[in-house]
């Protein structure tokens, strides 16, 4: 993929695979201190709570004009 957009606690696993995204965007309830120091020139805060983190990068995504998007390694707790 030519961009990588993490849903907050998601750039941790991200991270620890050696993966670093193009943006992390979310709340970041979920991430990590460590990924947050390491990665803070990439994130995009979005604090709302109307929208959930995956919702808010599919916001964004469009409107940075991205026209295909594939949304992989998602789960519901």
């Amino acid at each position: 993929a030519k961009t990588i957009i993490a849903c907050d606690g998601a750039a941790n696993t991200l991270s620890e695979h050696k993966i670093i995204p193009t943006i992390i965007i979310g709340d970041f309830d979920s991430l990590s201190n460590r990924t947050m120091k390491k990665l803070k020139n990439i994130l995009v805060n979005k604090p709302q709570q109307s929208e959930n983190d995956l919702r808010k990068s599919i916001i964004h995504a469009k409107s940075l004009g991205v026209r295909n998007l594939s949304i992989v390694g998602t789960w519901c707790s």
